[in-house]
């Protein structure tokens, strides 16, 4: 709405996949979509909801195989984050922050900023 009543408004929303503080590797990610491990003091546990897959949910394979598809490497989101600041338009624009992650249901290179994602979680999980 605001691009529309606004005459000239710019802006870009990054629309950032699945990251987390600190390392941000693979083997973090959880079938509930909280960090499992971090190093950082202010992030709190987890609620005690949140130990078990909602109902419904039932495949922990299948969740997890949808959040490594969002991944957003530490590398790739610094890339994102400077080319939305570099990028000039008198547009608004979407862009997704995600990772090159194989198999993934989002473009995420073909875009007006000039985001080249780098990592792919496949590889990041081998590499660890």
């Amino acid at each position: 709405a605001a691009v529309h009543a606004t005459p000239g408004f710019s802006g870009i929303s990054l629309r950032i996949g699945w990251c987390q503080p600190g390392d941000n590797t693979p083997n973090q990610m959880s079938v509930t979509g909280t960090p499992s491990i971090s190093d950082d003091k202010s992030v709190s546990p987890a609620p005690a909801m949140y130990s078990q897959l909602a109902l419904g949910y039932d495949n922990p394979k299948k969740i997890l195989q949808w959040f490594e598809k969002m991944w957003f490497s530490n590398r790739d989101m610094l890339q994102a984050i400077e080319r939305c600041i570099d990028y000039e338009s008198d547009e608004y624009t979407v862009v997704y922050g995600m990772s090159a992650n194989s198999d993934m249901r989002w473009d995420v290179q073909s875009n007006p900023i000039g985001y080249k994602p780098i990592d792919d979680v496949e590889e990041a999980k081998a590499d660890l």
